[in-house]
């Protein structure tokens, strides 16, 4: 080493970085996986069978210390007693791990590597039975020490074996080539799932599209002539059925002198007391009730004037009990309506009114436009509908693919890493 190096140190060889490709390093795995596998046979095979060695000498070991039998007549009873006793123990507990320790059948060098750090596992369990050990060693030192060698021999072999760099790398190209599997499974649900959302991405904006048409095609129709001409019809008829309520409430306060003594005049045609005809009777109550539309219902007003009639002769008779100054008001009331023609003036008003209130009717109900705009805004909420639940699928598919792409950056640090392993250098994978 030279005088620098002395003081600083020698620099470490970096491995070389190379950059490969998932589709190179499915052509370069398996190159140094057959060639990793034809150099490591020879020496695993060669390992193995001094395992198989080894465990057969401890095997032996054991069926020497399992027949050899201990006489308590001599030396300390007490001390042999135990010894007899943890023998046994130790004997099935050393058989129990043997058997796990075998070795497979077979011609795998990567199946041997994981029986190998399997068996590094197995014994470390051999602390636990540690008493049994010591107390059998007692009368079985030079067994014990026989053991110890095998023991240190077998263990040697199996790190030996885990520890082998050629079989860390074959375990690595496994792992490498199980690696590519799962990125190339990631890879085509990626290409699935970005499809899915384009596809998906095309269908809402043609949904929004439609509702965009939809809502256009009901502006144009509230904006047409057609619905200009059906507003102006719509304000006409409100107008005439303003007027047929205002020639309603005109009838109410012109029989309003009258109306008390009119519902009395009824009352007692219930009663029996004064019979008015059934069918003047029934106009009457429509006259106090519904006012104009019992007009229609008496198109001469000869119904209205017999009442009146009638409930004069009731007033005049006292059957109908008031003041005599409210009397002369009731009857004076009377007298201006059976004079006048109250009921020819309200009955043409009402015609008038009528007919221009159904002229107007009739118009309306022949335009189709309000049905027309009615279509289209149901049109419009389904769609609407339609283009909620796609805004929802997709949103879940670009969940679903952000979750999915960030697994599948995690997947190609992994390769990295163990591709490095396999071929010995510092693997680099584009991003």
């Amino acid at each position: 080493m030279g005088f620098l190096e002395r003081i600083f140190g020698k620099k470490e060889k970096m491995p070389q970085e190379k950059g490969y490709s998932v589709n190179a390093l499915k052509t370069a795995l398996p190159a140094s996986q057959k060639g990793l596998e034809s150099s490591s046979k020879k020496m695993v095979f060669g390992k193995v069978a001094e395992i198989k060695h080894a465990l057969s000498e401890i095997e032996k070991i054991l069926e020497g210390i399992q027949r050899k039998e201990i006489s308590t007549d001599e030396g300390n009873t007490r001390l042999r007693l135990v010894v007899k006793t943890t023998k046994r123990d130790f004997v099935s507990k050393m058989r129990g791990m043997l058997a796990q320790l075998k070795p497979p059948q077979t011609d795998s060098p990567l199946d041997i590597r994981k029986y190998a750090l399997s068996s590094g596992k197995t014994l470390a369990q051999m602390p636990s039975f540690a008493k049994s050990l010591a107390y059998t060693g007692i009368l079985f030192k030079e067994e014990m020490k026989e053991m110890g060698e095998q023991m240190r021999e077998l263990s040697r072999l199996i790190s030996e074996l885990s520890k082998d760099s050629s079989l860390e790398r074959l375990s690595a190209v496994s792992g490498a080539l199980d690696a590519i599997r799962g990125i190339t499974l990631s890879e085509n649900e990626l290409a699935l799932l970005r499809k899915s959302l384009e596809n998906m991405k095309k269908s809402l904006e043609g949904a929004k599209e439609k509702e965009r048409q939809l809502m256009q095609s009901i502006e144009e129709l509230e904006e047409s002539n057609s619905a200009k001409e059906l507003s102006s019809l719509k304000a006409l008829l409100k107008k005439e059925e303003e007027k047929k309520a205002e020639l309603n409430s005109l009838l109410a306060n012109t029989l309003s002198p009258i109306e008390k003594s009119a519902r009395r005049l009824l009352k007692l045609h219930e009663a029996g007391v004064w019979k008015l005809d059934s069918r003047d009777a029934e106009l009457l109550a429509k006259y106090l009730d519904e006012g104009i539309s019992a007009v229609k219902a008496d198109p001469k007003g000869e119904s209205f004037r017999r009442s009146l009639s009638e409930l004069s002769l009731a007033l005049a008779e006292g059957k109908i009990s008031l003041k005599d100054r409210e009397k002369d008001r009731r009857l004076s009331a009377l007298k201006e309506l059976m004079e006048g023609n109250l009921h020819g003036d309200f009955f043409w008003k009402l015609n008038k009114i009528d007919a221009e209130i159904n002229s107007l009717g009739r118009k309306l109900s022949e335009s189709t436009l309000n049905a027309d705009i009615r279509k289209l805004e149901e049109a419009l909420s389904r769609q609407e509908s339609e283009t909620s639940a796609l805004k929802k699928s997709l949103e879940k598919i670009e969940a679903e693919l952000g979750e999915k792409e960030r697994a599948f950056a995690a997947l190609k640090p992994g390769l990295e890493r163990l591709a490095s392993i396999a071929l010995g250098e510092k693997v680099t994978l584009p991003r």
